[in-house]
């Protein structure tokens, strides 16, 4: 995997500057659960797929259309559900982006595995845990940014934008101390991802087959053999 060829920035120089100061996890009076790495999973899958959606553009009146959308495909972000797997984390993410009002062509849901995995691996050893560190660092700022903006549509909307920042801020936490994990879920997100991948391929190929023999995208009507006669 090339080093951004895979990844949701484009170039070295526009991966996000990660949080220079990063509480430490004892100072949150919490103690967490080993499924938070799952939550981690599930919230980066919401940034890549939206990262996507709008090519990076995260400023002025966009900045309020991505928060919401990250909310609306992270569970994490919108309901602090709670994950056992990868797997299920990744598959929440995607079956959000299908009930929702997205482009109906279904490889970008399955390409935001992809990325997950990207963001979990990172560029290399001496990096572990950096584009994990540097996408969720980029996250508490634009949630701060769309907490603090007139686009925000209600008092309860910036309620909503400041309880994800604050988890956004705890899983940061989580990560600068626990990246030993982040290599084991980066596999398990790319095995995810290519066993969904082979399978959306199949269908498409029996979907081709099928068109190819209709000779359209739909099969034709059924003609009546036999028209009853009105008495």
């Amino acid at each position: 995997m090339g080093p951004y060829s895979d990844c949701v920035w484009e170039m070295e120089d526009s991966i996000p500057p990660v949080h220079t100061t990063i509480a430490p996890l004892k100072s949150l009076n919490t103690k967490p659960s080993p499924l938070v790495q799952y939550s981690i999973v599930n919230v980066l899958y919401a940034y890549a797929f939206t990262m996507r959606l709008v090519n990076g553009d995260v400023s002025g009146g966009m900045r309020v259309e991505f928060v919401d959308t990250m909310m609306d495909v992270s569970q994490t972000l919108k309901a602090s559900h709670v994950y056992e797997s990868t797997a299920e984390a990744l598959q929440s993410g995607a079956q959000a982006v299908g009930n929702g009002c997205y482009p109906s062509n279904p490889f970008p849901a399955v390409r935001a595995m992809e990325d997950t995995s990207a963001l979990l691996a990172g560029d290399s050893e001496s990096l572990g845990g950096q584009y994990t560190l540097a996408a969720i660092s980029h996250l508490i700022r634009i949630l701060g940014k769309a907490e603090r903006s007139q686009d925000a549509q209600t008092n309860a909307g910036r309620a909503d934008y400041y309880r994800a920042r604050k988890k956004c801020g705890f899983l940061l936490s989580w990560v600068s101390e626990h990246r030993h994990t982040l290599p084991t879920l980066s596999a398990e997100a790319q095995h995810e991802y290519a066993a969904c991948l082979a399978h959306l391929l199949q269908v498409q190929r029996a979907k081709n087959s099928l068109e190819k023999a209709w000779g359209a995208k739909r099969p034709p009507e059924r003609k009546v053999l036999i028209e009853e006669l009105d008495p």
